[in-house]
């Protein structure tokens, strides 16, 4: 982004801290006298079956996806006016399944509702994006682990390419109707 001459600026925060999310949201806006969208990706993964599944490890999984993006929100919220959208990144698995991600699919269902709610109390468009799986790039590895490759493979699952899946948010954002609450993205043509 920087080489086609926007300013890009990194914080890192934990999206469960709220008092850091919020004091980041309110900086950004400072800084640039608006926030205009907001975009929310976290996630962690645990790959387990039920039985083996610990309630920190489904906690970790549920509270970052879900926790994260209450508290993103509630954020957003404490502004002068809301931002114009935000997206909710989540995942096929919230629509599909996908063996030893019952938290992980559940977090990500759970952003739907949350997304839901924010329309509801702003008025402004909130979307969830049910992601297929992305490849890998050159400096990103990516959640697609060699093993959760070749199952995607064997299942006729392409992985979507992380230039056209940036192209497909912006199409959507552009273009997109705006009452849908989520669309479902991936590359095998679904």
């Amino acid at each position: 982004m920087s080489a086609l001459g926007s300013r890009v600026r990194y914080r890192a925060v934990d999206v469960r801290d709220d008092a850091a999310v919020l004091q980041a949201v309110k900086q950004i806006h400072a800084d640039h006298g608006r926030l205009d969208g907001a975009v929310y990706a976290a996630g962690v993964i645990e790959d387990r079956l039920i039985a083996e599944k610990s309630a920190e490890s489904f906690g970790r999984v549920f509270g970052t996806k879900v926790d994260g993006a209450r508290t993103l929100l509630d954020a957003l919220a404490e502004l002068p006016e809301p931002p114009a959208f935000t997206v909710l990144f989540g995942s096929i698995s919230a629509a599909l399944g996908n063996r030893g991600q019952v938290d992980y699919a559940a977090a990500n269902d759970a952003l739907e509702t949350l997304g839901a709610q924010w329309r509801a109390r702003t008025g402004r468009r909130a979307l969830t994006v049910h992601w297929g799986p992305w490849a890998p790039t050159g400096t990103h590895g990516g959640m697609v682990t060699p093993e959760l490759g070749r199952e995607y493979a064997r299942r006729g699952i392409l992985l979507i390419d992380p230039e056209e899946g940036a192209l497909a948010l912006l199409r959507e954002l552009a273009w997109g109707e705006e009452p849908d609450q989520a669309v479902v993205y991936t590359a095998s043509g679904w």
